[in-house]
């Protein structure tokens, strides 16, 4: 997956206006879907719990790659963007490796 998304062509305007976003709304999700989590869950409610978790980690995985990809945030992004955009792939990198543990 990696190599598909190295080749890929990248308008940088549109990937910086766009990620952020997509980011909070991929972090948001997954973290309400992972806190629904309850003791009483059958065998097959827990493995479905845990492939949705496991697919909305995937998702943030990518876009993290797709960021790293477009160099984001950079210099030439205004402040309040670069900020937010940095503050939310920290806490997608955080959410990835803390799910990986």
């Amino acid at each position: 997956m990696s190599e598909e998304i190295e080749a890929l062509p990248l308008p940088l305007e549109q990937v910086a206006e766009f990620l952020p976003e997509a980011l909070r709304v991929a972090i948001t999700a997954y973290h309400e879907r992972a806190g629904c989590i309850t003791t009483d869950l059958t065998a097959k409610a827990y493995t479905d719990h845990h492939k949705a978790c496991q697919a909305a980690i995937a998702h943030i995985e990518l876009l993290v790659k797709l960021a790293l990809r477009a160099h984001l945030p950079d210099a030439d992004t205004d402040a309040n963007r670069a900020a937010m955009t940095a503050e939310l792939l920290r806490a997608a990198v955080a959410d990835v490796k803390g799910f990986e543990e």
